[in-house]
């Protein structure tokens, strides 16, 4: 199994005097921006066990089209004034780090990405409401990509959904964007884990 996570939509964007804009400490007229929830989304997922054990793809699509994707293997800081310095220079340069060789890049291969994959799964409230659990062992063996709507209310841009193979919910009430991560990722992790348990105590009953 191989996974990637899309952070859709995600609510990143310059002022006029290129500063990031953060809605959530000062009201912006146009523009909402929320990178607090793309800083807590990505720290959901590196903290999971499923990354830690095999980091996988990570892609940062914004609101205005932009695409990022994550060097395999980053940890974003955690403190959120340094996250946010990181962001404003993505925006502005396209690239955060060594030029020769980026932590985060500007990349155009999500849709052949999306396209070579087996199954591309949307999270998404207005989804069909499933058991999670038995999702994740559907697709435990299945080269997946998960998106992820990155904002603090509404659905998945149309032009982003209709690359999905599925939408589901996973609970009959609104998530935050990290909780869906951690809701997923721990069943996918736990599903791995333990399949890989049964099939070791089958193989030493065989022997």
């Amino acid at each position: 199994m191989s996974l990637s996570i899309v952070l859709t939509d995600s609510l990143l964007f310059l002022d006029s005097r290129g500063k990031l804009i953060d809605s959530s400490i000062r009201k912006y007229w146009k523009k909402k921006g929320r990178p607090d929830i793309v800083h807590r989304a990505l720290l959901t997922i590196t903290d999971s066990p499923l990354y830690r054990t095999k980091p996988f793809d990570i892609y940062i699509h914004t609101a205005e089209g932009r695409i990022f994707r994550v060097e395999k293997g980053i940890r974003p800081p955690r403190n959120y004034i340094r996250f946010c310095g990181l962001m404003e220079q993505l925006l502005k340069r396209g690239y955060v780090g060594p030029k020769s060789n980026p932590l985060i890049c500007t990349t155009f291969d999500l849709d052949e990405h999306l396209s070579s994959v087996d199954l591309v799964v949307a999270l998404s409230e207005k989804g069909e409401t499933v058991d999670p659990l038995h999702v994740a062992r559907c697709i435990s063996d299945l080269d997946c990509a998960i998106i992820v709507g990155c904002f603090h209310k509404g659905d998945i841009s149309p032009n982003i959904m209709k690359k999905s193979d599925i939408k589901i919910s996973l609970a009959d009430l609104p998530l935050s964007t990290s909780a869906a991560i951690a809701i997923f990722l721990s069943l996918l992790y736990y599903v791995k884990r333990w399949s890989a348990e049964k099939n070791k105590g089958k193989a030493e009953e065989n022997s």
